[in-house]
């Protein structure tokens, strides 16, 4: 057996271990078709699997660590198109990667006001053009503004 298909064999059990459909597999074997589109990052990298997820959870955490950029950065960081990152991050995760942006800037929000930033730098370091939007942004996703999150704790 080729090491990659020892890869193969131990993503498919580590997914299947984690409860994450394992895309990539038709009837136990690699489909050899759909690993080989799925490149490592960078280039000079030999073409596993193992990376490829790896690299992805690395992404999720800058995700979840630094929340202030878009979906079009994190697959640029990535080495894949905007649709081909939205596809493999929604396989292995389970969730598409604005929601998780969305999430990770909704638990930092929340975290920076119980710290009792200003809605300005916190708006700035989430991202967002103006604290006007940050405010709106906030609402629509929660039903209760900033300010009054901010009381209550």
């Amino acid at each position: 057996m080729l090491l990659s298909e020892q890869l193969n064999i131990y993503i498919v059990e580590y997914l299947y271990k984690q409860k994450r459909d394992a895309p990539f597999v038709l009837r136990g074997v690699p489909d050899r078709k759909l690993c080989r589109r799925i490149r490592p990052f960078g280039k000079k990298n030999p073409p596993t699997q193992l990376s490829t997820l790896d690299q992805f959870e690395k992404l999720r955490l800058k995700i979840y660590e630094d929340p202030a950029h878009c979906v079009q950065y994190y697959a640029s960081e990535s080495g894949f198109s905007v649709r081909r990152f939205e596809h493999y991050y929604k396989q292995f995760f389970q969730i598409s990667p604005k929601d998780d942006l969305t999430k990770a800037r909704l638990l930092s929000a929340q975290d920076k006001l119980s710290s009792g930033l200003p809605y300005e730098e916190i708006a700035e370091s989430l991202g967002f053009g103006s604290s006007e939007y940050f405010y709106k942004w906030y609402r629509a996703h929660l039903g209760a503004s900033p300010k009054t999150v901010a009381h209550k704790k």
